[in-house]
């Protein structure tokens, strides 16, 4: 649900709390749509919230998620 919640808050430019919703998703529960949307806001790069936050979603996405 979470992802889903970030997905809005993308759609919507508010890439700063698409990020923190992201975080929260991945703290909790490290689902599969959490970690494809993590995974999408990581690699949208300059899209994503301020190099601070999008550093610390990576190193979440990273140590959570199963990558391929």
């Amino acid at each position: 649900m979470m992802a889903d919640v970030a997905r809005e808050y993308r759609n919507h430019a508010d890439h700063e709390e698409a990020g923190l919703c992201l975080a929260t998703a991945l703290h909790n529960d490290a689902s599969r749509p959490a970690c494809e949307a993590a995974a999408a806001m990581v690699a949208g790069g300059s899209r994503s919230p301020g190099t601070g936050k999008r550093g610390e979603l990576e190193t979440l996405w990273m140590r959570l998620c199963e990558r391929p």
